[in-house]
């Protein structure tokens, strides 16, 4: 996988995971952004390729434990 090659993580969730981390980080730092979302969880139909869902159990540990900083 492309990411995995550049370094982003060992695993594709890994990677994707580590971006996300990234880019939180990244609008941490604007005062007047509240929050992101990331797209899909749950595609159907042709959103399908863009489903979130298996990751989501890596996602919200990311989550947690920014909440516990």
């Amino acid at each position: 996988e492309y990411w995995v090659q550049q370094g982003w993580g060992s695993t594709g969730v890994e990677a994707f995971i580590n971006q996300l981390a990234w880019y939180d980080n990244g609008v941490r730092q604007d005062g007047y952004v509240i929050g992101f979302t990331v797209f899909t969880a749950g595609g159907i139909g042709h959103w399908r390729n863009y489903d979130i869902n298996a990751i989501l159990p890596d996602l919200t540990g990311y989550v947690v434990g920014q909440q516990l900083r």
